[in-house]
């Protein structure tokens, strides 16, 4: 199907692209090259927003598939066509300035509406330790080290019980291969895999009641649910790997190494009251970097 849609891409925008100013990508790939060449043919301004994959894994790889290389060809085509790159973070954006003026690259955070996603900050705190995440890949499901995460409930159902956690994995449908792969990581019955939540009300019912929220993943080139957490006064503790420093930046804790005892302590001090202070400076941090409002800013500023 894939030759079929870039034949289609191409029409479509032959016959359609004169009609629009702006043309604005979301990602860099296979669908980003027929927009962003194009656009530079005819005079066009083209946005090209990075999220991550396309440019801190395709840019600095080596491809060694035909596939990957035709990938690899889009991306850098893209990148170089574009007319202004957005990176959804200053770590993401240092894979792309050794191929673009830095004038062209603007930082553009990923956002969140706060009218709709934060939930009511004055309801009570629950023992609940919180992710979200995997998508249902088992890639993915790895890359976030969901299984970390539910070796650090197992260790504190045996070492903490008085504290009565649960910890919350959501995102994982019950029998398919990720759900099936993470439940075996399972020891203790205060650890539950719940399946994608879509409902933004029962989301955000999670979001606030939650304690504290955990990003273990090796890396993430922004990590939306992070700032959702944060919105909420949930403190996350995140892995040192990608942008999750530069997003949460004193909003919460950072780890070094994937050590269950260490994460494990440093949950139970947040839980006894020790970090409380982090609760409001994650929310502040969201409400000045990373709303709709701010987000709107730059790309304003760049069209």
């Amino acid at each position: 199907m894939f030759p079929l849609g870039f034949v289609l891409d191409f029409f479509f925008l032959l016959f359609n692209l004169y009609k629009f100013k702006i043309v604005f990508i979301w990602f860099g790939d296979y669908h980003s090259y027929l927009p962003c060449v194009l656009s530079k043919i005819t005079g066009k301004k083209s946005l090209l927003c990075l999220g991550g994959y396309d440019a801190h894994w395709i840019v600095p790889d080596k491809a060694y598939t035909l596939k990957d290389k035709f990938r690899k060809f889009c991306v850098m085509k893209s990148i170089k066509y574009a007319s202004i790159l957005l990176p959804v973070s200053n770590w993401l954006a240092g894979f792309i300035k050794p191929h673009k003026e830095e004038k062209n690259i603007g930082v553009a955070y990923c956002c969140v509406n706060p009218k709709a996603l934060e939930g009511d900050l004055k309801v009570k705190k629950e023992q609940w330790i919180l992710t979200v995440g995997g998508g249902g890949i088992l890639y993915e499901t790895t890359r976030k080290k969901l299984d970390f995460f539910i070796q650090i409930g197992n260790y504190f159902f045996e070492n903490f019980p008085d504290y009565d956690t649960k910890f919350i994995l959501i995102g994982h449908e019950k029998d398919k291969e990720t759900y099936n792969y993470l439940i075996n990581f399972v020891k203790s019955p205060n650890i539950s895999i719940l399946p994608p939540i879509e409902d933004t009300n029962i989301l955000k019912e999670y979001f606030s009641k939650a304690s504290v929220y955990c990003q273990f993943s090796e890396y993430e080139a922004f990590g939306i649910a992070v700032i959702e957490a944060m919105l909420n006064r949930t403190i996350p503790i995140v892995y040192n790997g990608g942008a999750m420093p530069e997003v949460i930046d004193g909003g919460g804790i950072i780890i070094n190494n994937f050590d269950v005892e260490n994460t494990a302590n440093i949950i139970k001090d947040i839980l006894d009251n020790k970090y409380e202070d982090l609760r409001d400076i994650a929310r502040e941090r969201v409400i000045n970097n990373f709303t709709i409002e701010k987000r709107k800013e730059i790309i304003y500023k760049y069209i």
